[in-house]
């Protein structure tokens, strides 16, 4: 059971999978299936990428520089 577990899991981000891990096991009253990982692991990875957004948004909006070459006007 264990292969079939790691065969079913393992193409997923660690730090996804083991938030969702972590988050259905909180909630659920029976042991989560891979599919209840699998789609948590998605939404997880989806809400951290709209989260890194907000804050890249907000930091333009701030006037302060996301990396070493914002504003910079190329060189010949």
């Amino acid at each position: 059971m264990n292969t079939t577990w790691h065969a079913l899991l393992k193409e997923l981000d660690y730090k996804y999978a083991s938030e969702a891990l972590f988050k259905l096991l909180k909630v659920m009253k029976f042991p989560p299936t891979p599919a209840d990982i699998i789609e948590k692991a998605k939404i997880e990875k989806l809400l951290n990428f709209e989260r890194q957004e907000k804050k890249k948004i907000g930091l333009c909006r701030n006037g302060q520089i996301l990396d070493g070459n914002a504003g910079m006007l190329p060189t010949n």
